[in-house]
């Protein structure tokens, strides 16, 4: 992934090459029509504040535990369990903590022996056996630890793997297709259900890539599941889908029109830029039983929807009551910041700094400094 990271900062940059990906799309192993329809976002409703009685009943702040052998750098994935958090960093560390904050551990060490791993490309864990799985996106491997660190096996997969998540099946693995193209033009796997032992059991969707018009770079893809359930969307895509073994659904979608980017407005390097600043691009998204939360970037700047599956209403949290400035025009790139749901809850971690420059901090974040680790803030949603 290319992330252009600033140590000690919380939001990450991702360039807008993140979405210049991928490019005509078909699907592989059968579609369905999505089941949940298009969700308007191209018109704005009414913007409101995220507080207690809109879309969450509370919420809950946890400090993570600062130390010398706890620090962790901007953060790029949360992964919540029954057991604590897992936490991916723009420094290329993984590191366990309880689900008070404590550390744990450190996941893994860099190298290129076994059991070590040259870059992280993703991570993830598995709730019924306690298992951490570690993407070394280098040897293109899936490394497995125990919690106290101790180096399980390796899975080896013969495709160019850049982010992936623990299925039940095995693994849901997005591979960039641009790293396995022979041919211009030709059709390449972008999305793969492997099993537990590497072995592809099913291509969900394949993707045409034209290495005449793009470069060679490296991508991924928005993977969340909620419980049993995955989904994948797709970069510079409207459409968010539900992920099976053996096929992919259309779930969600969330606009199209004057608003989507083709192909053609970002294959020209003098049109990209105006092509981002009018289009709209998914940043992020999470959804459970009741709730779609998406984050995008629109005319230069943020936006923050959640989506009432139940009554079909769509909620504009944009605003600096919710979010801080998120707009870099000069090199083109916008802030994401990693959330999730789990359980009834919101996943979210926030910047310390941040944390103290709103008004009401809670008796639990007295003694935060500035420096610390970021804060962990679970909301409980209205379900």
């Amino acid at each position: 992934m290319f992330i252009n990271v600033l140590k000690r900062k919380f939001y990450i940059k991702i360039p807008v090459l993140l979405a210049l990906l991928l490019l005509a799309a078909g699907c592989g192993g059968g579609t369905e029509i999505h089941r949940q329809g298009f969700i308007d976002l191209e018109t704005k409703p009414e913007q409101v504040t995220l507080k207690a009685g809109t879309v969450v009943k509370d919420f809950k702040y946890i400090k993570i535990e600062t130390t010398n052998e706890s620090v962790i750098g901007e953060i790029v994935k949360i992964i919540p369990s029954k057991f604590g958090f897992l936490i991916l960093d723009a420094s290329n560390l993984l590191t366990l903590f309880d689900n008070d904050g404590r550390f744990i551990n450190r996941i893994g060490r860099r190298g290129q022996g076994p059991g070590e791993y040259i870059q992280i490309g993703d991570a993830d864990i598995c709730e019924e056996t306690g298992i951490v799985y570690l993407l070394d996106g280098g040897k293109s491997e899936i490394l497995q630890y125990s919690f106290e660190n101790k180096f399980l096996r390796s899975i080896k997969i013969d495709r160019s793997v850049t982010n992936f998540i623990k299925a039940s099946f095995g693994f849901i693995c997005y591979m960039d297709p641009l790293l396995q193209v022979r041919n211009y033009g030709r059709p390449a796997p972008a999305l793969a259900a492997v099993d537990n032992e590497g072995n592809v059991l099913n291509i969900l969707q394949y993707r045409t890539v034209n290495l005449e018009k793009f470069p060679p770079f490296i991508h991924s893809a928005l993977m969340k599941k909620y419980g049993d359930r995955y989904f994948y969307c797709p970069p510079l895509q409207d459409t968010i889908f539900s992920v099976y073994e053996d096929k992919i659904v259309p779930e969600y979608v969330l606009f199209k029109g004057k608003y989507s980017i083709s192909v053609e407005d970002v294959a020209d390097l003098e049109k990209r830029r105006s092509a981002y600043q009018r289009g709209l691009v998914v940043g992020n998204f999470a959804v459970n039983d009741r709730w779609l939360f998406v984050q995008c970037k629109r005319n230069n700047e943020m936006e923050l929807y959640f989506y009432d599956l139940k009554t079909k209403k769509l909620l504009n949290l944009a605003g600096k009551n919710n979010l801080p400035a998120m707009l870099n025009d000069i090199d083109g790139t916008f802030d994401v910041f990693p959330f999730v749901f789990y359980n009834s809850s919101i996943i979210e971690v926030k910047r310390a700094d941040a944390v103290l420059e709103e008004q009401n901090i809670p008796d639990a974040l007295k003694n935060l400094a500035p420096e610390d680790n970021p804060v962990i803030r679970i909301s409980t949603v209205i379900e």
